[in-house]
């Protein structure tokens, strides 16, 4: 939001706006803003929808957590899909009837003002490409494939952070994918998933907490990995409902990213606790921005509260979202970190 950009929207000002006893005033400035602008951390990329034979019917779903790997019971059938563990590639196999694919281009870029995406498709391969805000641009591309009684797919979603043609990208991934077969795609995707149950295990006497507590280590596997954005509050997953994300997608630096990795550790995930502290290390020099020209500050980092992707304040109810200590747990889980590798590379470099 433009007020963000004024030289007096600063703690100063916060000060003597309570000094004054004016709350409208702080309210306008500092909280309003949040509700006001539809400035989401992340999207919907495209809705895939698969149009069964008439008489296909879901009936029941099960995700098997060893393998990542989820099955719908068709009635005549069954669909089988998972997200490549090694592969920017998700497969889907559906044995039965065929089915019919096509993307639906999510409703709630509309608040957003962002132009109608663009459909497209050749042969066997259907593509939406999305002209987004700040130069980006993503496709979303399905390729198909009648393999004996079963239908084949491969899905991606390909950005312009990859290259000049998301699309090109797109096509020859999922084109690969359907090249390379279902059981070759599989088969390194189960053994990335054998690897990380391998690392630890708990064992519970009561089966309700046993399942959650597996599934909330599923998430992790699933949701964080080292080279790509770590989870907000959602996690990397967010609804297609016509509206924005929750809390825009953001980073809220209290229990939401403070119970979503804490855990790793003691765990031994550490490939996936260094998504979260890959990110933070990279922002630092924001964080150092954030605390001159906010807080006017010559030395030091402050950690805003509830932050972008991208480590931006986004600011509401300024009392936590500006809060100088939101910061202090996230230099604790740094030390946290060293103490439970020992690597001192990493207390060198980075937690010293």
């Amino acid at each position: 939001p433009e007020e963000y950009a004024k030289p007096d929207w600063t703690w100063a000002t916060i000060r003597e706006l309570v000094a004054r006893g004016d709350q409208a005033e702080i309210s306008r400035r500092f909280d309003v803003p949040y509700e006001a602008f539809p400035y989401p951390t992340k999207l919907p990329g495209g809705r895939l929808v698969l149009y069964l034979d008439a008489s296909g019917e879901a009936r029941r779903f099960e995700l098997d957590l060893a393998r990542a790997l989820a099955t719908v019971d068709l009635g005549l059938g069954r669909m089988q899909a998972f997200v490549s563990a090694v592969e920017p590639v998700t497969m889907v196999r559906v044995d039965g009837p065929g089915v019919e694919p096509e993307f639906l281009r999510p409703a709630g870029l509309d608040r957003l003002g962002y132009a109608p995406a663009s459909f497209g498709s050749d042969g066997g391969t259907r593509w939406m490409v999305q002209e987004a805000a700040l130069g980006l641009s993503s496709a979303v591309v399905v390729a198909s494939e009648r393999v004996g009684d079963s239908t084949r797919l491969a899905v991606t979603i390909a950005s312009s952070h990859e290259g000049d043609d998301p699309l090109a990208i797109g096509r020859d991934r999922v084109e690969r994918a359907l090249r390379s077969g279902w059981g070759a795609m599989l088969e390194p995707h189960e053994a990335w998933w054998r690897d990380f149950w391998s690392i630890s295990a708990v064992d519970l006497p009561d089966e309700a907490i046993q399942r959650h507590y597996d599934f909330v280590k599923y998430l992790y596997g699933a949701g964080s990995r080292r080279g790509a954005p770590p989870m907000p509050l959602q996690g990397v997953w967010t609804r297609d409902d016509g509206g924005l994300p929750p809390w825009k997608g953001d980073y809220h630096h209290d229990l939401n990213t403070q119970t979503t990795y804490l855990a790793y550790g003691p765990a031994g995930l550490f490939d996936c606790g260094l998504s979260f502290l890959d990110q933070q290390w990279e922002l630092l020099p924001v964080y150092r921005q954030l605390a001159r020209d906010f807080y006017g500050l010559e030395k030091g980092a402050v950690v805003p509260g509830v932050a972008t992707q991208g480590g931006k304040p986004t600011a509401g109810w300024s009392q936590y979202a500006l809060s100088p200590t939101n910061g202090l747990w996230i230099g604790q889980l740094f030390d946290r970190h060293w103490r439970l590798t020992g690597d001192r590379e990493f207390l060198a470099e980075r937690a010293y």
